[in-house]
């Protein structure tokens, strides 16, 4: 999994189900170019990301919540 795929599963994450616009990219930092959207094609086809109604989501609940811990645990301080 490459970077940008990182980027893409962490974004959706936090803002799932979500339009995959411009908006969507820069809070996710990713640049919002035809790299992005084959990545998201990539990650449809792998499994990952799911198309529903309202947009793209994560299709594993449990692998969705597991981004969000990791994600907030990278980034709390740690005391020393």
């Amino acid at each position: 999994m490459n970077k940008k795929d990182k980027k893409i599963l962490t974004g959706l994450s936090f803002t799932s189900p979500a339009p995959v616009n411009e908006a969507f990219f820069r809070r996710s930092f990713i640049d919002a170019s035809g790299t992005a959207y084959s990545g998201f094609k990539r990650l449809m086809q792998k499994g990952f990301i799911i198309t529903t109604s309202e947009g793209y989501d994560l299709d594993d609940p449990f692998f969705n919540q597991w981004i969000r811990m990791r994600r907030m645990r990278d980034t709390l301080p740690t005391h020393g």
